[in-house]
């Protein structure tokens, strides 16, 4: 929402009068609440990407598919028996 200059002055004024009459406790907790907005109306900029690539390539890895799909399986089963055993 735009304000027009007098407007957004009108509302500074009113905004000081009423935090006037607030007490220490509350002001802190109002200037957290004003940290918030500035946060959130800050231009976000996008998250870097994370580059994994060769991150492994000096760590010798000598799994075949064939032991990966054994291994799937095994889980598979082991998470199959304890899910049926807390249902009998």
């Amino acid at each position: 929402m735009i304000q027009s200059a007098i407007g957004v002055q009108a509302l500074q004024n009113q905004l000081y009068q009423e935090v006037k009459w607030l007490s220490s406790k509350n002001l802190a907790e109002l200037l957290d609440f004003v940290g918030y907005l500035k946060y959130r109306e800050s231009p976000k900029s996008a998250p870097q990407p994370v580059i994994l690539e060769g991150l492994w390539e000096a760590i010798h890895f000598d799994v075949t598919d064939e032991e990966v799909r054994a291994l799937r399986q095994q889980l598979t089963k082991q998470t199959e028996d304890k899910f049926n055993g807390l249902f009998s």
